[in-house]
Order: structure tokens, then C-alpha cells, then sequence
């Protein structure tokens, strides 16, 4: 029976539910005009929470795959949240278990985010993804030096015995290079993602064609002496394998430039990323990196004696003209980073003291110090296979190349552009351009050349040191091979190089025939 008191009660009760349910629309409201935003263009942080006497009610968390992207302590708070529990004060206990809540929130969200990415993919018929995918790959992969089968990235990783260890190594725009250990050896991986068929990285990254043309240079050049020892090519489906993570992350750490966008990010590979590896001998420190070993330089500097900036040059002048020989080879981008050495003895650099003619020629061998040099990345390379079918890179189409300031290097492709991509077309062999980047490495060589000691700066009018001497034909070269003479041009090739330090003297004719 409803008496008076009963019916003032249930007013008092209805009234505070019809507040609740009020509040719990309005935040409802809120949740969704939120969801209905763009996945990407949202800001994270914590659920919005309400307090009503004692009772919490927190609303479902929103999506937070921005914020999922970042590391926790970098997450954007949510400003709505903030709006919503302004003037509610709480204990100091009740709150660190809220926020110890939401983080867990947070991250339940964040997997249920990239679960979802994966979801469509799944739901996806596998033969027939898997037929597209053939089909798309079918002009790389029916090459006879590329692995016929796709494999998942991960467990090829996970495959390989004994266990791969991997270190970054240097990236590019073509990719990242990465050196894998196993047992006591090594060789070097290249890792380069290729263009998606449709959708995420459709734009961007190495389309199909150009990674078959590097492949075709690699195996095509593997038989030239200084050139990198090309072993296979494999395609593989997936995100960056966990051990290439770490070795991307302690690359970073170490205090080098990073300019690749982090792995970590399905932003900026997708689940599906389809990458070619590349399996070559290890050449080595490219000579940007390259720290002498046992010389008189000092600890982790880059200065070279007179013998090793010798031995450098000639071997890259050797390989080039040798590459010229064998396939109209050019490499049009031989910086120091597409240089690799190896030191083949520990054995400690001494000037040569020796006297000999300043004026009379003096032979002198190719290989003081024993250190072994290989030419690496063909990415811009051009090249004649077999039945005359040229590869090569046009670089018409890559105008960002030609506007570079600051440095020799950027005005080596300009001049290749006047007087190879203007006249002639990409396409034709100008082995003028080997020349051009030969003075380039000359130029460098000379700059991190040690000076020479009293004692081997010793000259009369007659004799000279045999450390001077070679310093001085370094120095002879550069000046006939100065790209920025205004004349005609005295050396067309790495060859015809070669063929005027025979003829001058410079050194022993056997160090390049036999070698």
C-alpha cells in the first residue's frame, strides 16, 4: 500500500536515476561523436570518468591508435576528460588505481587496434590473395637469380641456424643494409621494400621493375674482381622481423643519423609489406665509416697513410675499368658509402723511406697494405647484359637528385646531367661519368691523407722518398681528372685511366693484368 511517505521516497529516488541516465546519455553522445572521427586524426588519453556519490562510471575507451604509435610517456592527455572531472577531487588512492586502470585500458586498446588492421586481410580468401600476389611479383620472382617462393619475413628469420644475428648497418632511399652473424660468419642483407600493388605504400618505396634491374647488375657484376659477391635474392611478406626491430632501435640509440621513418609503425609498413632481400658478402666498412687498424693515425679517426689512400684508388680505378670491359658498366653514385673495405692483415703502415727518381718513372705495386676493396650498390648503375639489353636508372625522372648543395658530391650529378642526361639520354653508355666519380673519391682520399713526415717529406733535386713520390702521382691524377677544368676532356673512361698510368709509370702493368 502506497502511503504518503512510500510516494515522497520513490520521487526523491526517481529523481537522482533520472539525473544518472541523464549524465550516461550526454557521455554516450560524446563517445560517439568521437568514434565517428578518422582513425588517424584522433587524440588518445584517458576514458572520460564520472562520479556520482561513490559510484564510478567510466565510459568504453575510445580509439587511440595515434597515441598507440607512441611511447606511453609521450601520449596526449585527453582534453574532454580533463573538461568532464573538473571540480572532482578524489583520494590520492583511488586515483592511482583510475589511472593505473585506463593505462591498461589504453593498451587493450591499442592491440585491438592492430588487430583490427589485421582482421580485413584474414577475412581475405587466402588462395586468391595469394594468386594476386603471384601475379603482381610474377616479372622478379620467374627471374632465375630471385627465389621462386614468397615466405613470411618472420619465420625466415626464425629459420635461419644457427640463430642470425643482425646489426644495422646504414640505410639509403632504396632501403636499409643490415650485417647477419651466424656461426663465424657474416654476410650482408639488403633490405629493400617494394611498391604495393594497391592500397598503403602504392606511392612509394621500389617498384617491381628497378628491383629486378638490381638484381640482373648484381649477378651480372658478381664475376669482376672488386665487385660485391651477389649469393641470392628472396622475397618475403610481413612486418620488420623482431631481431631486425632491435637492431633498427640500437642503430638509433648508438648516435646515428636516422632518416627512415621507425619500422615500428604500421604507418609506416603495413602487415602485408612485401620487401626483396638481398644476400651478399660481407665487404667490410664502407669507407665513410672505415677506421684504419694498426696505422699511425690516431684511435677512431679516419686519416690514411699514403699507401692505403694508394691501394684504395687504384682498386676502384682497376674494378671500374675492368666493369667497363666486361658489360659498358657505369656506376653514376660512388660515393664513399658505395666503397667497402676489408682489412685482409693487421699489419701496422710505414712510410717507405726509400729513394728514388723525383723525375725518372718508378713503378709501383697495387697492393701495399693488403686491404681489399668492393664497389657495392647499383641502384643508379647502368649496364649491358647479355643480347644487348641495357640496365639502367633515369634519372631524368629524379630531379631532387641534380638540386643538392654543399658538398663535391652533389656537383658530380650535375655534371653527369650535362654531359650524359642532356646530350646522350640515360640510357646510352658514357663511361665518362666513372672519370667524373673517380676524382670525386680522389678528392676525398686526399683530404683524410695523413701529412707527410719529415723524414718522408725528404727530397734533392734528384730523389725523393718513395712515400712522396706516391703522394705525388695522388696528387698528378687528381689534376688530370679535375672536373671542373674548362677544357676538353683528356680521360674518357676508367680504362683509358688505367691506360695512362701504364704508359706514365705509375705502376707495375701485372698488378692489373693478373689481377
Amino acid at each position: 500500500m502506497f502511503t504518503p511517505e512510500r510516494i515522497n521516497d520513490v520521487r526523491d529516488k526517481t529523481g537522482v536515476f533520472k539525473n544518472i541516465r541523464s549524465k550516461l546519455r550526454a557521455l554516450k553522445d560524446a563517445v560517439k561523436t568521437r568514434m565517428k572521427a578518422k582513425v588517424y586524426g584522433k587524440k588518445g588519453g584517458h576514458p572520460p570518468t564520472v562520479e556520482f556519490s561513490g559510484l564510478t562510471l567510466s565510459s568504453p575507451p575510445k580509439d587511440v591508435t595515434k597515441n598507440a604509435r607512441r611511447p606511453l610517456h609521450e601520449r596526449s592527455p585527453n582534453k574532454e576528460a580533463a573538461t568532464i572531472n573538473e571540480g572532482i577531487t578524489e583520494p590520492e588512492a583511488d586515483a592511482k588505481a583510475r589511472r593505473a586502470k585506463n593505462r591498461k585500458l589504453r593498451v587493450k586498446a591499442r592491440l585491438s587496434t592492430e588487430l583490427t588492421s589485421i582482421k580485413p586481410l584474414l577475412q581475405q580468401h587466402p588462395a586468391s590473395l595469394e594468386q594476386a600476389t603471384i601475379n603482381y611479383l610474377k616479372p622478379l620472382v620467374a627471374s632465375e637469380n630471385v627465389d621462386s617462393t614468397v615466405e613470411d619475413f618472420q619465420a625466415w628469420t626464425d629459420e635461419r641456424s644457427p640463430p642470425l644475428q643482425i646489426e644495422k648497418q646504414g640505410e639509403g632511399s632504396f632501403g636499409e643494409v643490415y650485417r647477419a652473424t651466424y656461426g663465424e660468419q657474416s654476410v650482408i642483407l639488403k633490405l629493400i621494400p617494394m611498391r604495393a600493388q594497391s592500397g598503403q605504400g602504392s606511392r612509394k618505396h621500389t617498384t617491381i621493375q628497378d628491383a629486378l634491374s638490381e638484381v640482373q647488375l648484381l649477378a651480372r657484376m658478381r664475376e669482376v674482381p672488386g665487385f660485391v659477391d651477389f649469393r641470392s635474392a628472396q622475397v618475403v611478406s610481413g612486418r620488420l622481423p623482431k631481431q631486425f626491430l632491435a637492431a633498427w632501435d640500437k642503430y638509433k640509440r648508438g648516435g646515428e643519423v636516422v632518416e627512415a621513418k621507425n619500422p615500428n609503425y604500421l604507418s609506416t609498413y603495413p602487415v602485408n609489406q612485401l620487401w626483396l632481400l638481398i644476400e651478399m658478402g660481407d665487404a667490410g666498412r664502407d669507407l665513410d665509416r672505415y677506421r684504419p687498424r694498426n696505422t699511425l693515425s690516431p684511435p677512431k679517426s679516419n686519416i690514411l697513410s699514403v699507401q692505403r689512400s694508394w691501394d684504395i684508388f687504384w682498386q676502384v680505378a682497376r674494378a671500374l675499368a675492368k666493369g667497363e670491359i666486361h658489360a659498358q658498366f657505369e656506376h653514376r653514385d660512388l660515393h664513399l658509402g658505395n666503397i667497402c673495405i676489408k682489412d685482409r692483415r693487421a699489419q701496422a703502415d710505414t712510410e717507405d723511406l726509400r729513394l728514388v727518381s723525383r723525375y725518372h718513372p718508378t713503378p709501383f705495386k697495387l697492393d701495399h697494405t693488403g686491404l681489399e676493396v668492393t664497389i657495392i650498390d647499383y641502384t643508379l648503375a647502368r649496364a649491358t647484359l647479355e643480347e644487348n639489353h641495357v640496365v639502367f636508372k633515369d634519372l631524368s625522372k629524379e630531379p631532387l637528385l641534380f638540386e643538392g648543395t654543399g658538398d663535391i658530391q652533389f656537383d658530380i650529378y650535375r655534371h653527369m646531367r650535362d654531359v650524359v642526361g642532356t646530350k646522350f639520354g640515360w640510357m646510352q653508355s658514357r663511361p665518362m661519368t666513372n672519370v667524373m666519380w673517380l676524382y670525386f673519391v680522389m678528392e676525398q682520399l686526399l683530404r683524410r691523407t695523413a701529412h707527410l713526415s719529415q723524414e718522408a717529406a725528404y727530397e734533392t733535386d734528384k730523389e725523393t722518398t718513395v712515400t712522396a713520390k706516391m703522394k705525388a702521382i695522388l696528387v698528378e691524377v687528381w689534376e688530370t681528372i679535375d672536373v671542373h677544368r674548362k677544357r676538353e676532356w683528356e680521360v674518357l673512361s676508367a680504362t683509358e685511366l688505367i691506360g695512362v698510368g701504364t704508359t706514365k709509370g705509375w705502376f707495375l702493368t701485372e698488378d692489373i693484368m693478373n689481377h
